[in-house]
């Protein structure tokens, strides 16, 4: 398998990417749109800025900046929940008993025996 060439990048290009890394330090994470625009301004492809992200977040950030940023976020919890659709409204008894959590099917009704 033939060895592929590792060149270096154009420092004006290195210059382009490292700007923008230190200016959102705070989440150095490109959307996929910021990605295109770092490809059109610096001609390389999607994959060598992506990688280039990936290395610069390792080597210009910093294991400090690594171990802060996992430090301050649980990687078991789970992103919060937001509705997509407003609640839905259930009319009838048996779609209200169906839906309930078990602690609102285990109370009496209103003026039942333990009132």
């Amino acid at each position: 398998m033939p060895q592929r060439k590792r060149g270096r990048l154009p420092k004006e290009t290195t210059d382009f990417l490292k700007a923008w890394l230190h200016s959102h330090s705070a989440h150095p994470y490109p959307s996929e749109i910021e990605k295109k625009q770092m490809c059109h301004a610096t001609g390389l492809s999607m994959s060598q800025v992506s990688n280039w992200m990936i290395n610069g977040r390792r080597r210009i950030l910093g294991p400090s900046y690594l171990s802060t940023s996992r430090s301050n976020s649980n990687p078991h919890a789970s992103p919060p929940v937001t509705l997509s659709s407003p609640p839905v409204m259930l009319s009838s008894p048996s779609q209200i008993l169906l839906t309930a959590p078990p602690q609102v099917m285990l109370r009496s009704p209103p003026g039942g025996p333990s009132s």
